[in-house]
């Protein structure tokens, strides 16, 4: 039994919060699952930003972006679920930055072959790793 504060005559049962226990764990599961991830570049300023949203919240900083040496999409092998197809932009440093996870391939070449037309830069294509190919920028 317990004592409700507003009014003191009432007397509860101990699942009638249950409501407000379950809204306080959900809600932190709800802004994990309800969360986006937004890359954007910006050519001609050659920045780079990503960008959280969760509903109309968006976080995110504009950063400058390296020397970009070559885009690329390659196959991850992930230990559980599915295998996943990277899309990367690799520096002339030897970074790279992830821009996006595909579970099929079709659409991150297509996207990949569009950003480095877009950033002017070669695009290799490691969908097979077997046999990985590159497309020079002035082909695409």
């Amino acid at each position: 039994m317990g004592q409700n504060l507003l009014r003191p005559d009432l007397i509860y049962q101990k699942y009638q919060v249950g409501a407000l226990y379950t809204a306080i764990i959900l809600f932190p599961v709800g802004i994990l699952y309800g969360r986006t991830k937004n890359v954007l570049l910006d050519v001609d300023s050659n920045r780079i930003m990503e960008q959280w949203r969760i509903g109309p919240i968006k976080l995110g900083k504009w950063k400058h972006l390296e020397e970009v040496d070559f885009v690329c999409v390659f196959k991850s092998r992930k230990v559980s679920g599915p295998d996943l197809y990277e899309l990367s932009l690799w520096f002339k440093s030897g970074k790279r930055k992830e821009l996006f996870e595909y579970v099929l391939d079709e659409p991150a070449i297509n996207l990949g072959k569009e950003v480095a037309k877009k950033l002017k830069k070669d695009f290799k294509d490691s969908s097979d790793p077997h046999n990985p190919k590159w497309i020079c920028h002035k082909d695409l």
